[in-house]
């Protein structure tokens, strides 16, 4: 899988939605307490459904199995108003490689999702902390894992693109996925 390669003067962050923008950033804030606390950061989505947050963690052999998972959880679900999906992986900035928090988002039927991060300098020894930057950056575009989720004022009839040859691309387009996360595997 590539690398997301940060460059502030390219990416200009677009308008995101604020629901989604606290699903995310409440997923950033949790993953990074998960970090804080020396313990190892298993990949989770966050799944807002009306006024309920619901967290499952997505462990796999590889980082695709990873995605696949968080795919798998959110494309589908009704009546959802957005997904984060948070990991801990790395991005390519102007002074190289540099391990970062990421959470990637989107809501039904959006076209494409979006990635913010934070990058951190990893705990040197057993019982430091890792240290954050303080500000969250936006990453890019990122695959929209419920692209092809109904909204509540869609039915299937209304939408021919939930139809299983449309999960499959989406599936398909996980291989395409930009970002970098760190091989669970590794720790």
């Amino acid at each position: 899988m590539a690398d997301r390669i940060v460059d502030e003067s390219k990416n200009a962050v677009p308008e995101i939605d604020e629901t989604l923008k606290k699903i995310m950033l409440y997923a950033l804030q949790k993953g990074q307490k998960t970090l804080e606390s020396g313990e190892e950061l298993t990949p989770f989505s966050a799944l807002a459904i009306k006024d309920n947050l619901f967290m499952e963690d997505h462990a796999g052999k590889t980082p695709e199995d990873c995605f696949k998972s968080a795919r798998h959880t959110v494309q589908h679900v009704r009546g959802a108003d957005g997904y984060g999906f948070c990991y801990d992986g790395y991005l390519e900035t102007d002074e190289g490689q540099h391990d970062a928090l990421i959470v990637e988002g989107g809501t039904p039927g959006g076209e494409q999702g979006y990635a913010i991060g934070r990058l951190y300098t990893p705990a040197e020894q057993e019982g430091e902390q890792p240290v954050f930057e303080d500000e969250v950056v936006y990453v890019g575009a990122a695959p929209n894992f419920m692209e092809f989720t109904l909204t509540e004022n869609d039915t299937d009839a209304d939408n021919p693109s939930a139809d299983d040859s449309d999960a499959e691309e989406a599936d398909a387009s996980d291989e395409n996925h930009d970002a970098a996360p760190t091989d669970p595997q590794e720790a």
